[in-house]
C-alpha cells in the first residue's frame, strides 16, 4: 500500500474494527419494534432448556447476557464474543 495511500496512514498502528454483534441476532432492538425478541434459530438456541440441556455455559449468566441483548443495550467486547461464541457452537 506504500505509494498508494499517505505514509502516516501506512506505520500506524493496527486495531481491530469490531461490529456490534447482537443486532445481527436481535434485529427488533434496533429498528424500533416494541418486540425484543432474537430471530427465530437464535430463540431456540438461547432457550433454557438447549442451555441446561448443552451443559456447556451458565444458564443465569446466560439468562442476564441474553437480557442485555433484549433491552438493545450495547454489549461490551467480552458480552459480544461471548454472544458470538455461543451462537457458533
Amino acid at each position: 500500500m506504500t505509494g498508494l495511500l499517505p505514509a502516516e496512514v501506512c506505520s500506524r498502528p493496527k486495531r481491530l474494527c469490531r461490529i456490534p454483534v447482537s443486532p445481527g441476532f436481535f434485529p427488533s432492538t434496533v429498528s424500533g419494534h416494541s418486540d425484543p425478541s432474537p430471530l427465530p434459530y437464535v430463540e431456540d438456541l438461547l432457550s433454557p432448556g438447549q442451555i441446561r440441556a448443552s451443559s456447556y455455559f451458565d444458564p443465569v449468566a446466560l439468562s442476564r447476557l441474553v437480557g442485555k441483548c433484549r433491552q438493545g443495550a450495547r454489549l461490551g467486547e467480552n458480552d459480544s464474543m461471548a454472544l458470538a461464541g455461543i451462537l457458533s457452537l
